[in-house]
């Protein structure tokens, strides 16, 4: 005899039995055969109804200590822990030896109570609780903010509650930031010099108040789905503003800065000076970003600047030009005046007469080489001079130099010598520019050395780029200190300066030098020690 043993209408085995003798099987065997079938159905549920229960638990379990989140088990009447995570404990400070036990008011775990009893309450009244928003204290007795949800669940018949928590502090530290960032942010717009605004798809969705002041509009009328930039731009400024606005839609490179001209509400024409950038959000909708400066006064005070600047030329220009004609009327009589002087001074036997002419000579040689050096200046600066380019020797006119001055040295006891360079050294140089230059190195050596000797040589620079012939000019006079040594090329600049200063000279002599070498792509240096000397070089283009 055999009986199925069904299990959720499904066969898990049968249930047989054999005799080893003839016997009559009745009614009654059957149903007893049913009854054990039936109970041994009863076990197989009951075994399959533990496995899933265990396999549930292990699945809960598994979830509520590998959760990212804080989570617990609290008996509802007294709130009595049953159960924490290892996040709880990572995020209260609380490990399960302190809260086995405890309560939630042991622990004083709530800042709030408020907040505690209206979760009680809420749990109460729904069996759940979504994101309520509480605040925490920590071990430390540190305050969090957490959004917590909760469930209600039977263990052994009474309730309890199951509740996940999920730190928001750093969360709202970050938004708060964020905020103040905001709030920041907004403020320099608003009260920014410039003039900021939004524009997506022809609307304007920002404009702060400046660039309402600036077209004159308020922010209402411009936010208007009526009002369009082009209501505000002139016929030239249309056409620059739709060439721009087809080469971004081409993705052509475009200037970052442009002007071009407005008509504000009040009819008023303003020149304006545009940036603009284009950003593109998540739904690929373009937005420019555009900041505008009115300049119209700017571009007025720059116009009378050019204006001033041109007219400051022309008077320079006229002035340099009245000089140099000047130059003979004012040369001729000084002449005379010097050339009477000298006949004076050598033929009046009056010792007090010859005195009066000597000195009357001397202030007129000295008015002489100041009157040299303004007119040098002014043929600079009024770009008279055309430069006379040919090939010079370097060595010629260091000698002519040389013997023009020998007497002159040899009047102050110092001795001026020419140290000539093996091969004769030629630049490209405006030969009568030379010569002047090298005058005043040596003169300037003669004025500032009173023992010892001064030694004019030539050479060549090799920089790695480019050849220079050189001149220089050493003397063992007093020296200039290190602070000093870049005024005295600067114009009417002296190391000694004013009424107490302790030689003559109109400051005007290596600051023309400076100039004159510069004009034929040159330049002029100097390395000197206080009380030991200088040396004074002088660099032309190598021919």
């Amino acid at each position: 005899i055999s009986k199925a043993v069904m299990v959720d209408g499904t066969s898990v085995g049968v249930l047989c039995s054999v005799y080893k003798t003839a016997e009559n099987l009745n009614f009654n065997h059957e149903q007893i055969f049913t009854i054990v079938a039936s109970a041994l159905a009863n076990e197989e549920i009951r075994k399959k109804e533990q496995k899933k229960l265990r396999e549930s638990e292990e699945r809960f379990r598994s979830a509520f200590h590998t959760s990212p989140d804080p989570m617990c088990i609290n008996r509802l009447s007294d709130g009595m822990y049953i159960d924490v995570n290892q996040n709880f404990t990572s995020f209260s400070g609380f490990t399960e030896k302190d809260v086995a036990g405890k309560t939630t008011t042991d622990l004083e775990i709530w800042k709030n109570p408020k907040e505690k009893h209206q979760l009680i309450e809420t749990l109460v009244r729904d069996g759940y609780v979504e994101n309520l928003d509480a605040q925490f204290r920590m071990k430390t007795g540190e305050v969090k903010t957490a959004l917590i949800s909760a469930r209600l669940f039977l263990i052994k018949g009474a309730p309890h509650i199951l509740s996940v928590s999920r730190d928001m502090t750093e969360k709202n530290q970050t938004i708060k930031a964020i905020e103040e960032s905001e709030y920041k942010f907004r403020s320099v717009v608003e009260n920014a010099f410039d003039g900021i605004y939004l524009v997506s798809d022809t609307r304007f969705t920002y404009a702060n108040q400046r660039f309402c002041d600036i077209i004159g509009y308020s922010q209402e009328e411009i936010k208007s789905p009526e009002f369009n930039l082009s209501l505000t731009l002139t016929e030239k400024s249309t056409n620059l503003v739709e060439e721009r606005r087809q080469s971004r839609i081409r993705e052509e490179e475009i200037p970052g800065i442009y002007e071009f001209e407005i008509i504000t509400k009040s009819g008023e024409i303003k020149e304006v000076e545009v940036s603009t950038v284009k950003i593109e959000d998540e739904k690929e909708k373009i937005t420019v970003l555009g900041v505008m400066r009115d300049v119209t006064e700017r571009k007025k005070l720059f116009e009378e600047l050019v204006i001033a600047k041109n007219k400051a030329e022309e008077v320079n220009v006229l002035k340099s030009r009245l000089l140099a004609n000047m130059s003979h009327e004012i040369r001729t009589p000084l002449n005379g005046i010097l050339g009477f002087a000298e006949i004076l001074k050598e033929d009046l036997k009056d010792h007090s007469e010859r005195f009066m002419a000597n000195i009357i000579y001397t202030s007129g040689i000295r008015l002489l080489h100041t009157l040299n050096a303004i007119l040098d200046l002014s043929t600079i600066e009024s770009q008279f001079g055309n430069l006379n380019l040919r090939t010079v020797s370097l060595k010629q006119v260091a000698h002519e130099v040389t013997t023009l001055f020998q007497p002159v040295a040899r009047k102050k006891d110092i001795s001026l010598s020419f140290v000539a360079s093996e091969e004769d050294i030629t630049v490209m140089a405006d030969e009568e520019l030379v010569n002047k230059i090298l005058n005043n190195l040596v003169n300037n050596a003669i004025k500032f050395t009173h023992q010892g000797g001064i030694t004019v040589s030539t050479s060549i620079m090799d920089d790695g780029e480019s050849k220079f012939g050189c001149l220089q000019v050493t003397d063992t006079g007093i020296g200039i200190k290190e602070e000093n040594q870049m005024i005295i090329f600067d114009e009417f600049r002296q190391v000694s300066e004013g009424q107490t200063r302790s030689y003559d000279g109109s400051g005007l002599g290596l600051h023309i030098s400076k100039r004159f070498a510069e004009m034929m792509g040159g330049k002029i240096t100097v390395n000197s020690k206080f009380s030991e000397g200088s040396t004074f070089t002088l660099c032309l283009p190598f021919k």
